[in-house]
């Protein structure tokens, strides 16, 4: 059943700026050409009314949006440990998969899906199986917060954090924030989506691997 709206929505990031021609066309054709006197002056105030709609609608954000990559796109390390395993705050049983197999780790830790006093532990055995234990309490000496915020104009910021968890000290912080192009995102299309890090420069790229992995680059001893 989704298949066909994942395929609408698809086809709506490629060429939703096209239906700016029929809109500035319904403008001029139903509204401003009864109006105004001369037919080309109705059509460029319709263009013009449109591209400032277009201007107004995606600038705040897109402002708010650079404000927040300042803050959050770079990673900050300030210290690497090697450890065996570690408490992540959101985890789904997926996602513990890729951190055994994929990595010197030998167990993650996380909170129980139903169960909110109870944690769950995931261990890779010596011959690479990957076990699920219902354990009472944690014990992992680090732990990494997996946060997701929205703010105004759909700008949403996904991030996370590294900490000791006796002291709470900060070990490692990384972030990835995304625009969608504000209330008119869906006639806008993928043109007007910005993410940072930019996965399309060098130093971006390199950023978003390390926010991506930020558990192996800080607790793996990488």
């Amino acid at each position: 059943m989704g298949d066909p709206f994942i395929g609408i929505g698809v086809l709506l990031a490629i060429i939703g700026p096209l239906l700016l021609i029929p809109i500035t066309w319904l403008l001029h054709r139903f509204i401003l050409r009864p109006l105004v006197k001369h037919a080309k002056s109705s059509v460029v105030l319709s263009l013009a009314i449109v591209a400032l709609t277009v201007v107004l609608t995606y600038v705040p954000g897109k402002l708010e949006f650079d404000r927040l990559c300042a803050g959050y796109a770079t990673p900050a390390i300030a210290e690497r440990v090697k450890v065996d395993g570690f408490y992540r705050t959101r985890l789904y049983p997926y996602e513990a998969r890729p951190f055994l197999e994929d990595s010197t780790f030998r167990y993650v830790e996380a909170p129980h899906m139903h169960d909110d006093k109870k944690y769950v532990r995931y261990s890779r055995a010596a011959d690479g199986t990957i076990s699920e234990d219902i354990i009472s309490s944690v014990t992992s000496a680090y732990m990494v917060s997996d946060t997701f915020s929205q703010f105004r104009y759909g700008i949403t910021l996904s991030e996370k954090g590294v900490f000791e968890r006796a002291s709470g000290r900060e070990l490692a912080r990384a972030g990835r924030v995304v625009y969608q192009g504000g209330p008119l995102s869906l006639l806008l299309g993928a043109y007007a989506m910005s993410s940072c890090p930019d996965i399309l420069t060098p130093e971006g790229s390199k950023n978003f691997e390390i926010y991506y992995a930020l558990e192996q680059h800080v607790l793996g001893g990488d």
